[in-house]
């Protein structure tokens, strides 16, 4: 997996988006979600912490902030 860590993922959504008649909002865009990442990343470090280590798991839970 990691050869495939520093090559785009080129994907056409167009098809699915069509289907769905869905479209994604602009600002759940990942560049305007970034920064508030970043500060939830850097004001709770251990939250992030222990996410990782359930995802790597596989242990997924979803718990709204």
């Amino acid at each position: 997996m990691i050869d495939f860590a520093d090559r785009p993922l080129v994907v056409d959504t167009a098809l699915t988006r069509k289907k769905l008649d869905w479209e994604p909002r602009s600002e759940l865009h990942i560049l305007a979600r970034l920064p508030f990442l970043l500060k939830k990343l850097n004001h709770h470090p251990e939250i992030w912490h222990i996410r990782n280590i359930n995802r790597n798991d596989q242990k997924y839970e979803y718990h709204p902030d």
